[in-house]
């Protein structure tokens, strides 16, 4: 088992051969995480807690139903999860956190296209709209890591 903090985010990492034998260590693993959380003072929610599976092999069939047991409560397998802004797969293709992204992205540079051309080029240097594009690309990048 392996756990990692990161301000309010708790990250539970367990392996095995087996989903099945995956999925018990994992609901084991969080409960105790819970418990030590809860011995510092602190509280978890649980219903907003994540669970998905990392890797495994083709034989791993997770169901629409495949769920942990963490302190009597259902905590839902997912196919994929947002943690620390990016959003994670099971075979790390990261290809929904790019698909999340890229509306984003696509708006920002709508709403910058239609905003320079307006400012005549007299109120930025040279490069100005080169810079003030890639702030606006790189803070919007950003921003969906905040979303949660």
């Amino acid at each position: 088992m392996v756990t990692l903090c990161y301000a309010d985010d708790t990250l539970v990492a367990v392996r095995g051969r087996e989903l099945e034998e995956v999925l018990r260590k994992a609901a084991v693993a969080t409960e105790l995480t819970v418990h030590r959380i809860e011995l510092l003072g602190l509280r978890v929610a649980i219903e907003k807690t994540d669970a998905m599976v990392l890797g495994g092999t083709r034989e791993w069939k997770l169901r629409a139903s495949t769920a942990l047991r963490v302190e009597g409560q259902s905590v839902q397998v997912k196919a994929n999860i947002k943690y620390l802004g990016l959003v994670l797969d099971r075979k790390w293709a990261f290809e929904e956190h790019f698909a999340r992204l890229a509306p984003r992205l696509v708006g920002a540079a709508s709403a910058l296209g239609r905003l320079l051309p307006n400012l005549g080029g007299r109120m930025l240097p040279a490069g100005g709209c080169l810079r003030v594009s890639s702030g606006a690309w790189r803070s919007t990048e950003r921003q969906s890591g905040q979303d949660d």
